[in-house]
């Protein structure tokens, strides 16, 4: 019976010991995940926007000077 019990108190001392390890893994890594979305949150996701399937392609044509009335023609 001992070793039984030896054995199930091996068992839950290495399952404490690697709950306390992920435990501090996620409890380390979290200041770098809440970092990311901080940074996401105040600029936006503007590249996942444009990326996606409704976002239709835009163009912008600017004029240079004294070319405004080339660029009408050439657009018709």
């Amino acid at each position: 019976m001992t070793g039984f019990l030896g054995f199930v108190s091996l068992f839950f001392l290495v399952f404490y010991i690697a709950l306390q390890v992920i435990m501090t893994l996620l409890a380390a890594g979290s200041p770098v995940f809440l970092r990311r979305e901080r940074i996401v949150e105040r600029f936006g996701r503007d590249h996942d926007m444009l990326d996606s399937d409704p976002a239709p392609p835009v163009s912008i044509v600017i004029p240079a000077h004294n070319e405004a009335i080339r660029i009408v023609e050439s657009i018709r």
